[in-house]
């Protein structure tokens, strides 16, 4: 996290800012995280889901009032556009970012305007302090999506409510905040990504947090929550290549959900106390079945809708090598990388997962070596994503012919037969995917057979039938072949997705059982419930 480079105008804006909020001025001196930026000449870049979006490329509609709430300040170039347009107007603008308000201090002289109090900056949790009070709303076209949270917060009127502080992330993450918010909490955006330590605690004592919450663990999160003596509750929904780092403290306040019944272990191992396996689960307000109207351009009669791995495995390949050359000598690479090769052709001729026990017997040294190194990686898990994305597309393609369509990254865009669609959004597109394919089937990490995915308790939440690979977890949370249908072999998937495909009266009642499954047994809310309640939340805020 690098410090600010104090540029004269930097110095010009933080010396007028310090006349009206001097610890705004402290905390934007700390270090901050800059990798998610790029700058390109005058160009800023922002690090958006998987790729870079020009930051300051569209420019929103600005309509003349006395007092507009600018939400994204980033780069600043609009903002600063506006001030110039509209002199007599005030500006409070708020960025979650301190990295990014950094920046546009660094761009734009506004000195004179901190000064006579025409700009007002809001910094993270500092909301808590605003009201929108009848100003004119403007949101970055970047930013102001990811800032919704905060926007929602300072443009509603409500009562006091206890908050629990949610780390920033992707999945879940916004449902995990709706469903705090509808059992008496508030919940408060926190950003361990980009914010230092300090930053951090300050946002902790001035939010008056009662909870922390993360989707999925981060190396020092209980070390945090034990300094800030707050209960934390985390649930782990994707797999990591890292091993767990033990704590260096006390993990009393952490409780660990995980969605692999096998990590259960992995966590007591590394000194955490609090640890249960609790399964995935569906959002079932917004995975709910659809109007068959607004289903057209989604129709297929097979669908799969997933990453193709291919982009991620290179990247593990590569710290695979550079791990084995730390460990055995550069000049040991080239050869290494061969016999992993090997390995995973073995691999793809096997019925079951075996690149461990092969691995294991390979290069029992290395491998005992890497394991050995608290929060290191696991190299099984680097070299098991390329297994895993070669058998994801070669399966998609064993059933091309019956007109599968994919939705996900470019590594589909050339597998042979496979009607490639493109991304979906996770949002209301992948319910309508979801909801609009004859059959859908599903294909998990070929390393993770002994979990249910995500995509599980979405597609059936949609009512939508499924073909999902057979495993013990699955079998212990459906009923297989009233709720949903399983293979285990490549030539199993091909002919049930034959089968089903002629018989769709018998997948129309699969679907449908399917779905009061979910209902019943797997709501996102009754997870969050659970947790709360297992994490002692629920005492300081009222049960639906």
């Amino acid at each position: 996290m690098p410090s600010p480079e104090l540029s004269p105008r930097l110095l010009a804006n933080l010396r007028a800012l310090a006349q009206v909020d001097r610890g705004l001025v402290e905390r934007l001196l700390l270090p901050a995280a800059d990798g998610h930026v790029r700058l390109e000449g005058e160009r800023v870049l922002y690090r958006f889901h998987r790729g870079w979006t020009d930051l300051e490329g569209l420019a929103p509609e600005v309509p003349a009032a006395p007092r507009h709430l600018w939400i994204g300040v980033g780069a600043g170039d609009q903002l600063a556009a506006a001030l110039q347009a509209q002199p007599g107007a005030t500006f409070v603008a708020y960025e979650r970012d301190p990295w990014m308000l950094r920046l546009a201090l660094m761009r734009h002289d506004w000195s004179e305007a901190l000064q006579r109090g025409r700009l007002r900056l809001v910094l993270g949790v500092d909301h808590l302090d605003f009201e929108a009070d009848g100003a004119n709303v403007i949101e970055h076209p970047v930013l102001g999506a990811l800032y919704a949270p905060e926007l929602t917060r300072i443009t509603s009127d409500g009562p006091a409510r206890p908050r629990v502080g949610v780390f920033v992330g992707k999945l879940f993450v916004g449902d995990l905040m709706r469903c705090l918010a509808g059992r008496g909490f508030e919940a408060v955006v926190l950003d361990d990504q980009n914010w230092s330590t300090e930053e951090l605690s300050y946002a902790v004592r001035r939010a008056q947090l009662t909870g922390l919450a993360r989707i999925n663990y981060t190396s020092g999160l209980a070390e945090f929550a034990e300094e800030q003596d707050l209960p934390l509750l985390v649930w782990e929904i994707d797999p990591a290549t890292d091993q767990v780092a033990p704590p260096r403290t006390a993990t009393e306040r952490t409780h660990v959900f995980t969605y692999r019944e096998a990590n259960v272990e992995v966590y007591r191992g590394a000194g955490f106390v609090n640890v249960e396996h609790l399964p995935l689960a569906a959002p079932v307000d917004r995975r709910r079945p659809l109007p068959a109207q607004d289903l057209g351009p989604y129709r297929a009669p097979v669908a799969f809708v997933g990453a193709s791995l291919m982009d991620t495995a290179a990247l593990l390949e590569e710290r695979l090598a550079r791990s084995y050359a730390a460990f055995a000598g550069p000049g040991a690479v080239q050869g290494f990388q061969r016999r992993c090769r090997a390995l995973l052709d073995q691999q793809a001729r096997a019925g079951r997962w075996t690149l461990e026990g092969m691995f294991a017997a390979e290069f029992p040294e290395y491998l005992a070596a890497a394991r050995a190194v608290p929060g290191g990686e696991d190299p099984v898990q680097l070299l098991g994503e390329r297994a895993a994305a070669e058998r994801r597309r070669a399966l998609v393609e064993l059933v091309a012919d019956q007109g599968i369509h994919v939705w996900g990254d470019d590594g589909f865009a050339d597998a042979q037969g496979v009607i490639y669609r493109g991304p979906a959004k996770h949002g209301d597109e992948l319910t309508a995917i979801y909801n609009a394919a004859q059959i859908q089937i599903d294909i998990g990490r070929w390393y993770q057979s002994d979990i249910v995915t995500m995509r599980v308790f979405d597609v059936l939440a949609c009512g939508g039938f499924l073909i999902a690979e057979r495993s013990a977890a699955l079998e212990a949370l459906f009923d297989v072949g009233r709720e949903l249908e399983t293979y285990s072999t490549p030539s199993e998937l091909r002919a049930k997705v034959r089968y089903y495909l002629d018989h769709p009266d018998e997948a129309r009642a699969i679907a449908a059982a399917g779905r009061r499954a979910v209902l019943e047994r797997h709501d996102f809310g009754a997870r969050v419930d659970h947790m709360l309640e297992t994490a002692g939340l629920v005492e300081t805020a009222t049960m639906r």
